[in-house]
């Protein structure tokens, strides 16, 4: 049985005369009529520990806490405190699945927190409690990524929810075909918001004498940096004037079979290469307004902030051929470029030709801010986070009357079987993949130095 709202419609009549017709709601009145007059918002949200998870929970709240009463449950925000948005806070462990955390959960949101609407951001817990939350609770799940847990705390039991927000048409595609979320799941873009002084910005890249290329994921196998460092080598090689930010994480792919510890030892020292280490978001920001070039070679993707941010200037996106939110925001030749990704000479030589011939690139950067006021912008986003949230009703399984210990158990088994099995999905087809191509650069790089040692 589904949960829904039924919309009929009275004709009056006077006399014989069709006067007016009336929408008439029923089954959720209530619900309904809290739209009207007031809401209340509650999102669950894994820890803070950078990266487009918190940058989402900070910027929905920006958005929603001044029109609803809103509540968070969140196990660590330390990163970025949310008390200050005038939201009420708990902390509870929402990657904890025991029986007892759990319990304890349902309890503060069915009979205290009594939210309108749930919008769960990568919460563990939460996506095995829907089945047990308040029936007239609406459920909005939001995936965090193409596919692996990120994607899946969305998908999994999705009969109990009302609506699926996907990041990309990729991630939509996974969802529907893994889970029983078919016809609930809605593309819906992250965003960014403009700046005021954008047309300065995209002025100064223009004009740029020394142009800037930046990269921001670090050592993190998901973002493909050994298409970087290959990148990188190459370009080093050149007489080339540019600077070249990586940032992120500096730990190598899976550190732990890795025989260096740092990327920056097996990178040679080079003026034009800046390695910042983890910095605070808004020095990021400040560095990728002023690139140029803005690469973004993800194996995995949802819908990258920092890509949002990179195009909200104007920056000429590179991405590769892998399916992910990247490729379907960036359009080859149109407001960026796609180039396969064993194709390590078409990243560099695409990079020398936009160094080389920089005036000619006018076009494309003015196409790359304009696909972030159609697509990528706040009001864009809002408008269609609007429509979810406070419209289209009740529309899931009816959930259960009591929490069921033996169901809540057997759903956590297989939420943790799925787990299991993205991790040596991640292990195969991202950690190995990356981590060896660093492996072989290590022995490169070695071999060099031992020789120039000898000579």
């Amino acid at each position: 049985m589904y949960i829904c709202c039924i919309v009929q419609y009275c004709i009056r009549e006077t006399d014989g005369v069709v006067l007016t017709i009336q929408p008439i709601i029923c089954c959720n009145t209530y619900w309904m009529l809290k739209i009207i007059y007031y809401m209340k918002l509650l999102l669950t949200s894994s820890s803070f520990k950078g990266g487009g998870i918190a940058s989402y929970a900070v910027e929905l709240i920006n958005s929603y806490a001044e029109h609803f009463e809103m509540s968070v449950l969140i196990g660590d925000d330390s990163l970025y405190p949310l008390d200050k948005y005038g939201v009420r806070v708990y902390h509870y462990d929402m990657a904890d699945t025991s029986e007892k955390n759990a319990r304890e959960v349902l309890t503060l949101v069915n009979n205290e927190i009594k939210p309108d609407v749930v919008i769960n951001s990568c919460s563990r817990l939460m996506a095995l409690l829907t089945p047990f939350l308040n029936n007239e609770i609406k459920v909005i799940n939001v995936s965090h990524s193409l596919r692996y847990d990120e994607a899946d705390y969305a998908g999994f039991n999705s009969e109990y929810a009302d609506k699926v927000v996907a990041l990309s048409g990729y991630n939509k595609e996974y969802l529907e075909q893994t889970f029983d979320c078919s016809g609930k799941v809605e593309v819906v873009y992250n965003f960014v918001r403009e700046l005021p002084n954008q047309p300065q910005l995209l002025q100064n890249k223009l004009k740029a004498k020394t142009p800037v290329i930046v990269f921001t994921g670090g050592g993190t196998a998901a973002k493909s940096p050994e298409i970087i460092i290959g990148i990188v080598s190459k370009l080093l090689k050149t007489e080339l004037d540019f600077k070249f930010y990586w940032m992120g994480t500096t730990t190598p792919p899976f550190k732990k079979i890795q025989p260096f510890k740092d990327i920056r030892d097996i990178l040679p020292n080079d003026p034009r290469l800046i390695i910042t280490g983890r910095i605070p978001r808004d020095k990021a920001i400040q560095i990728s307004n002023e690139a140029n070039i803005f690469l973004t070679p993800s194996r995995r993707e949802g819908c990258p902030m920092a890509l949002l941010e990179a195009m909200r200037v104007g920056t000429i996106a590179i991405t590769s051929d892998f399916d992910n939110g990247c490729k379907e925001i960036i359009k080859d030749g149109y407001n960026g470029y796609v180039i396969p990704h064993k194709d390590l000479n078409g990243f560099v030589e695409r990079i020398k030709d936009v160094i080389f011939n920089h005036d000619q690139y006018a076009a494309l950067y003015n196409k790359s801010y304009e696909t972030f006021k159609s697509e990528l912008s706040f009001d864009v986003w809002k408008t269609k986070m609007d429509t979810i949230i406070k419209h289209g009703g009740i529309v899931h399984k009816e959930r259960m009357n009591a929490f069921n210990s033996e169901l809540y158990m057997t759903s956590k088994g297989k939420l943790d079987a799925r787990s299991r099995y993205n991790v040596r999905k991640l292990l195969i087809c991202e950690y190995l993949p990356s981590a060896i191509h660093f492996w072989k650069y290590f022995l490169k790089y070695k071999l060099i130095n031992n020789n120039e040692s000898v000579s």
